[in-house]
């Protein structure tokens, strides 16, 4: 009989067998690149969401319990930026009294210090094009007679003192009442606010080189970081008698600055003011505003009549993500009611 003769693929075959093999890895390997992507997107998302909550919930328990018969000041930082929310970069700053529950140390990890009103600031650091540090302070009042006082009102006229007060982690606190903070003089009182706000009040100019910035070469001054990777922190309040929140840029969105609640010259925005409003209660409230806002001054003196405060805030915050995979960051909405 005749031998059976080898069997096995071709050439032809061959070949096929291994261009398939290959679509095949080819396939995996972009499903593989895929999932890892998303994975990563999902953790970028996770971190930037986990930001959020912080900044919410920190923001939630100082304007539950907002003091308005303190002093409260809001001033409104823009900066034109193509990439920003609405094209302008918000770097908005605030500073009024809270109550609560506070707790810190004294100067050089001393006993703990509890209170229960405290003055808070709360301070966008950051440089042009980047995100920045969003900063939160808080000078727990205290009738404690070991500790002495850190300034004298009477006579700290210069802004760097109040500036190394606002990023000092280890003095935390304030020996002045709320009465003695509202009745300063006015020079203690310009300078405590360009210091800690970097906001002059008498001519609204913006100084970038004041406020509570971090110190790189401190890490205690990072007890007062809030969150990294925020390149927006905007406040605006819901005012009854316009219908709508204030202050905006452009409030009708056609373009033009001509309706701006901020201070505009020419058409532009004006970079090197800021808008600002500063109520302190009394047995007569009294209230001042910064370029731009005052056009929208109501002559009525009750804090809900009050452009820029009201009985809500809505803050728009954009946070990015450590690695930069979600381009231009994440951009939210937050709305904190605190009653009539």
């Amino acid at each position: 009989m005749p031998g059976r003769g080898k069997s096995g693929l071709s050439l032809v075959e061959l070949l096929v067998a291994i261009g398939l093999l290959a679509m095949l890895i080819v396939m995996a390997g972009a499903v593989f690149r895929i999932a890892v992507q998303t994975t990563r997107i999902a953790r970028a998302n996770a971190e930037i969401l986990q930001r959020l909550r912080v900044i919410t919930l920190q923001l939630d328990a100082d304007l539950g319990g907002l003091y308005k018969h303190g002093e409260v000041f809001i001033a409104y930082v823009a900066r034109k930026e193509p990439n920003a929310v609405g094209n302008y970069a918000r770097m908005d700053r605030m500073m009024f009294f809270s109550t609560g529950t506070f707790r810190s140390t004294g100067p050089g990890g001393s006993s703990a210090i509890n209170g229960q009103v405290a003055r808070v600031g709360y301070f966008l650091s950051r440089r042009a094009g980047g995100s920045g540090t969003l900063i939160r302070f808080r000078h727990i009042l205290t009738a404690e007679p070991s500790l002495g006082p850190v300034l004298d009102p009477n006579t700290a006229t210069d802004p760097r003192p109040w500036q190394d007060w606002a990023r000092d982690p280890q003095h935390q606190y304030d020996r002045m009442t709320i009465q003695q903070w509202a009745q300063m003089p006015y020079a203690s009182k310009r300078a405590a606010i360009i210091g800690m706000m970097g906001v002059d009040i008498e001519s609204g100019l913006v100084d970038h080189q004041f406020g509570p910035h971090v110190d790189p070469a401190d890490p205690c001054s990072r007890e007062l970081v809030l969150s990294d990777l925020v390149s927006h922190f905007q406040v605006q309040a819901w005012s009854d008698r316009l219908n709508r929140w204030v202050p905006d840029i452009d409030p009708d969105g056609n373009g033009a600055l001509s309706d701006s609640d901020l201070l505009v010259s020419g058409g532009v925005l004006e970079e090197d003011k800021a808008a600002f409003v500063l109520w302190s209660s009394g047995a007569a409230n009294k209230v001042s505003f910064g370029p731009g806002l005052a056009g929208l001054k109501d002559p009525g003196t009750q804090f809900l009549d009050v452009p820029g405060l009201g009985r809500a805030f809505k803050f728009t915050i954009t946070i990015h993500d450590s690695k930069g995979l979600i381009k231009g960051g994440r951009t939210f909405t937050y709305v904190v009611y605190f009653g009539s």
